[in-house]
């Protein structure tokens, strides 16, 4: 049997396009524009609240409360501004049962006052109702969460002392509770598995300044436990999950100036907190030493491997701006990967979620020779990267499962299974390894490089290398595909297990399959068709309506793709393969 020196070799392969894209987008006019928080959708698209047109560094000015409908690519569908009288911020948007929103806010009255401001809005951002709440003290909200019987409950401040409320679907207040604290906040809060809530913030004391604030609630509000965490610097927690384990992840920072002034130069790190059930510390990390300095977590959550996943901003030493930054860590606050986004000035990260195949973003960046931000949304995959792969073998023709095999061409489909745009430059792998210790087959790693791009939807037929068994045992045939070299970036892997036993005279052939096509598109200004097995290449014809043939399409190669319909007139069509097994007209419907 044939030796091989080298781990990598050569493939053949029939190709179709297959990746998919995260992306980056700002909006924004002409003053400071911010996104405070983002939420998936129903749609699959994105809801955004924030604030524009503010005039003051991060929005410590006149502004409107900014709420942004985007589609899954970040595409504007609608934007609306709410303004009441002065100052007006915008802090949470949460999507209602029937497709509407809830979106906090807060705005001064012309007396200074500082007010809740709460607005119910249709599905597409007209106001439906619109409250204020707090009297003759300051009311801030910083966050909400939607409760089942169509109300919400927020989390803040009332007069400097942290606020938790509730209200029905019309706005009414259910109940309300201030819990005592000099100068503290409420910046987020999550319900807990128990029915209650646990909030986050800060609150000043008279011997450390300011420390981390944690509240236990139940389901009414009432007072279950607090804690301080902290020291002798200044720290603050401005986001928290409930985990599994019915404990806490908590981040914030450490040595902050708050507010955030512009420029402001100060040894501040990002701080992550385990903490269990009862709100005790399992451990603390701090993240930024050394080149950076004004470094915080704004938002966190728990990534599929168990670890955390962080959003916030750091800037480097000597620098006037600073760059979003996202970082994982394990499940001990060990960092895993790292990564900024932003230019040469200021760039913020204020909150994050969890989507298919990776995670949303949004902030505030600041563009290249400008005075003010722009609102900053961000799609990222698991890994941080703008550009994921979710590309799958999702059928494997050779080798089947627990046959016996002498020598093979190992080959099997994989498919584009995301949703979000096209993508290209990766690499299909196939491996073959022994189960067991016996003297087996040398390694056997064949790899090849797709460099073109790929449609969701759209697969792709490999055949690699052949392979050759020098031993009668027990292999295991593994494919996948990963991001140029970089093995950790692999998608899900299809293992198929068979018994090598060579020279023997059992030669496992390619399976022949039956020739076959589908519709991978059959509605839009062109369709798409994805057909596979045709050894003298395919054919298939189109007809009008009428029953008129009016194209025919024709690709000499085995498997692939076939698009047809661009620039011809809107309409329903019918597609035709002769001479396939089950002759099936198809319909299709070309529109502009």
């Amino acid at each position: 049997m044939k030796l091989y020196e080298s781990l990598i070799i050569a493939v053949s392969i029939i190709a179709i396009p297959l990746s998919m894209q995260g992306w980056t987008r700002t909006y924004g006019g002409q003053n400071n524009d911010v996104g405070k928080f983002v939420q998936q959708t129903a749609d699959g698209g994105y809801i955004i609240c924030g604030w524009n047109d503010a005039t003051g560094y991060f929005g410590y000015g006149w502004g409107n409360i900014w709420v942004i409908k985007t589609n899954s690519k970040g595409d504007t569908l609608w934007t609306r501004e709410y303004r009441k009288e002065n100052h007006n911020y915008g802090e949470c948007v949460r999507q209602t049962e029937d497709g509407g929103y809830l979106v906090l806010g807060r705005t001064m009255t012309d007396a200074g006052d500082i007010r809740i401001w709460l607005l119910r809005l249709n599905s597409y951002g007209d106001t439906m109702w619109s409250r204020l709440y707090g009297d003759e003290m300051d009311y801030h909200g910083f966050s909400l969460i939607n409760s089942d019987d169509s109300g919400c409950v927020i989390a803040g401040s009332a007069d400097y002392e942290m606020l938790l409320f509730k209200i029905d679907s019309s706005g009414d207040v259910l109940w309300e509770s201030i819990y005592p604290g000099y100068s503290s906040h409420s910046f987020d809060f999550d319900k807990t598995t128990d029915g209650g809530y646990i909030m986050v913030g800060k609150r000043n004391t008279s011997t450390t300044g300011l420390d981390l604030y944690l509240i236990k609630a139940d389901s009414l509000g009432e007072l279950s436990w607090t804690r301080f965490i902290g020291g002798e610097d200044d720290e603050m927690g401005f986001a928290i999950k409930q985990l599994s384990d019915r404990g806490y992840i908590v981040t914030g920072g450490i040595n902050l100036f708050w507010p955030p002034l512009a420029n402001e130069q100060v040894d501040g790190d990002l701080w992550l907190l385990r903490l269990d059930s009862t709100g005790d510390t399992l451990w603390t990390r701090t993240y930024g030493e050394g080149d950076s300095t004004n470094n915080c977590g704004r938002g966190v959550l728990q990534a599929k491997d168990g670890g955390f996943v962080v959003v916030g901003y750091k800037e480097n030493k000597g620098s006037t701006g600073s760059d979003l930054w996202l970082l994982e860590t394990d499940s001990l606050g060990d960092t895993l990967w790292s990564c900024t986004f932003g230019g040469d000035l200021s760039d913020k990260g204020y909150y994050i979620i969890s989507i298919k195949g990776g995670y949303s973003i949004t902030g505030a960046s600041q563009p290249e020779g400008d005075l003010y931000h722009d609102l900053y949304l961000i799609t990222v995959n698991e890994f941080g990267d703008t550009v994921w792969y979710f590309v799958p073998p999702v059928t494997v023709g050779l080798p089947l499962q627990d046959t016996i095999v002498d020598t093979i061409i190992p080959a099997a489909w994989f498919r584009n299974l995301g949703t979000m745009g096209t993508v290209e430059n990766f690499y299909c792998h196939c491996e073959i390894v022994p189960k067991g210790s016996a003297y087996l087959s040398p390694p056997y790693h064949v790899k090849y490089w797709i460099s073109y791009s790929l449609e969701p939807g759209d697969s792709v037929y490999v055949e690699f290398a052949e392979w050759f068994a020098d031993d009668s045992a027990r292999y295991e045939a593994r494919f996948y595909t990963t991001k140029e070299d970089e093995l950790i970036w692999t998608t899900d892997t299809v293992t198929i297990e068979f018994q090598g036993v060579p020279d023997v005279g059992i030669i496992e052939n390619p399976i022949v399959f039956a020739p076959s096509w589908e519709l991978t598109r059959a509605l839009g200004h062109e369709i798409s068709l994805q057909y596979s097995n045709y050894p003298k290449g395919f054919r298939a014809e189109v007809f009008d309506a009428s029953g008129r043939r009016v194209d025919v399409l024709q690709s000499s190669a085995k498997s692939g793709t076939v698009t047809w319909g661009e620039d011809l007139s809107c309409g329903v069509y019918f597609i035709r393969v002769p001479g396939a097994q089950t002759e099936v007209k198809r319909r299709v419907v070309i529109i502009q």
